[in-house]
């Protein structure tokens, strides 16, 4: 929830038009303004890039704590195996289901 509360506010911050369709979600975490050229020209201007980039790390963060908190049953073997290992990447740490 709140990473598209604070993706809203970081999007609602841009002078020009945030669009889901033209821009990369990492646009709004770019720290700096200039033309972007690649895939294809746009001014990128992130106001809010410190609260969006917190946003990231804080959603990597709380994937991590969710899977440490389902307990053992992500981390037994077979079909919730790769539900442990889906969310472990999802948050960047694997470290748990290789146990």
């Amino acid at each position: 929830m709140q990473f598209f509360v604070v993706h809203w506010i970081a999007e609602s911050a841009w002078g020009r038009p945030y669009s889901w369709a033209r821009n990369n979600i990492s646009d709004l975490g770019n720290a700096h303004c200039a033309q972007q050229l690649d895939p294809e020209p746009r001014y990128i201007c992130s106001p809010e890039h410190g609260l969006m980039n917190g946003s990231f790390v804080a959603l990597g963060v709380l994937f991590v704590v969710g899977a440490a908190l389902t307990g053992g049953v992500l981390w037994r073997g077979g079909r919730a195996a790769s539900g442990c290992w889906l969310s472990g990447f999802a948050g960047s740490f694997a470290g748990r289901c290789m146990r």
